[in-house]
């Protein structure tokens, strides 16, 4: 993600601009070890769940299958998968570089920012923050 510009005074401040801004944004990772298909829908629904409880969330799981039919039934340790969002409802998804999903899915994306930046994110948020302020 590039760095945001402005006045951050706390984790919660750039968080909230992370969410709500309507500016490019991308998450990359790297798998660490071999995984299915499914372990990775399964996954990315469990982080969603865990962050919109309140939600219906029915169609984002249809979504997450169209988003993961595009990757490997296999996907091998050092796959990539990307999440670009261009603006607040554009977002494309790349599995090692090629282009799996492109959808003005705001909820969609709402949802997948929801796992890393939500009320009870997947990761230590306090790294996460200080990494993208340092780099």
């Amino acid at each position: 993600m590039e760095k945001p510009k402005g006045d951050f005074p706390t984790k919660d401040s750039l968080i909230t601009f992370i969410l709500n801004a309507n500016t490019q944004q991308r998450i990359e990772l790297e798998f660490l070890r071999n995984v299915t298909r499914e372990q990775i829908e399964e996954a990315l629904m469990q982080g969603i769940e865990q962050n919109n409880a309140d939600s219906d969330l029915s169609k984002i799981k249809q979504d997450i299958q169209r988003l993961s039919s595009g990757f490997q039934d296999e996907v091998e340790k050092h796959s990539t998968l990307t999440l670009s969002r261009l603006s607040k409802k554009k977002l494309n998804v790349f599995f090692n570089n090629t282009l799996v999903v492109e959808t003005e899915n705001q909820a969609l994306a709402d949802a997948l920012w929801s796992i890393w930046f939500g009320k009870d994110p997947i990761v230590d948020t306090e790294d996460l923050v200080q990494n993208i302020l340092v780099n």
